[in-house]
């Protein structure tokens, strides 16, 4: 681990604790100056940046869809997936067909684009 992404990690730990957020950024500059590592602030905001769009993406689902055209029936079919929240239409032209649905951990695959890899593995095998 990163010594910037440690001292991110130790933020959002304080931060969960319920320590005010002034008190946390200004003991953090003062330590670091104090210690001639001033020029990690930057760092460290990059980090918790990263960590707060991981935190985002963590609790949002992705519909993927081909072609914005298939977007309404595609969360229509996902909608059956997911209940607490709309999920973000991302395009992609590389599934060829169908959706995928991602998000909170999980993935859900109605793509044509899997199962033609499939029937393009199967194939390779059969020709072996």
């Amino acid at each position: 681990m990163k010594i910037a992404q440690a001292y991110a990690a130790g933020i959002v730990q304080a931060l969960g604790k319920g320590v005010a957020v002034e008190a946390v950024v200004g003991r953090l500059i003062e330590v670091l100056t104090a210690h001639g590592r001033s020029s990690l602030v930057r760092h460290i905001v990059n980090e918790l940046k990263r960590y707060a769009r991981k935190s985002v993406e963590r609790n949002q689902f992705t519909l993927t869809v081909p072609r914005e055209e298939g977007a309404a029936h595609a969360r229509h079919e996902a909608a059956k997936h997911f209940a607490d929240s709309a999920p973000v239409v991302r395009v992609d032209s590389t599934i060829v067909g169908g959706w995928m649905l991602e998000g909170k951990g999980t993935r859900v695959d109605r793509s044509f684009k899997k199962q033609l890899i499939s029937m393009y593995n199967q194939v390779l095998e059969e020709v072996k």
